[in-house]
């Protein structure tokens, strides 16, 4: 960091921190309403169905050939989205 030399230095430094200081705690806020997005109980249940479909999808696509696979993946596909809206709903009947 450079030596301050006068007021006008000072002020703009100081301006400069400032607005760094804000925006570290808009970072800091957006944080923290993402964690508690996601410890929701439906957007958990979400996570960890999913997990579970992509491991099983990607050990059947491994042991299978093309045809195999790409069914596989296909229904894999369908049960995700179907899941999502199912969670989507679930997660609005737990707020009332």
């Amino acid at each position: 960091m450079k030596k301050i030399k006068n007021l006008r230095q000072l002020k703009r430094e100081k301006e400069r921190i400032k607005q760094h200081q804000e925006n570290l705690e808009d970072a800091i806020q957006d944080n923290w309403h993402e964690l508690k997005d996601d410890l929701k109980p439906a957007n958990i249940a979400k996570q960890v169905i999913g997990n579970w479909i992509r491991k099983r999808t990607e050990a059947k696509m491994n042991a299978g050939g093309i045809l195999k696979s790409t069914v596989t993946y296909g229904a894999a596909m369908l049960a995700t989205k179907l899941f999502g809206r199912t969670g989507n709903k679930l997660a609005g009947l737990l707020k009332k």
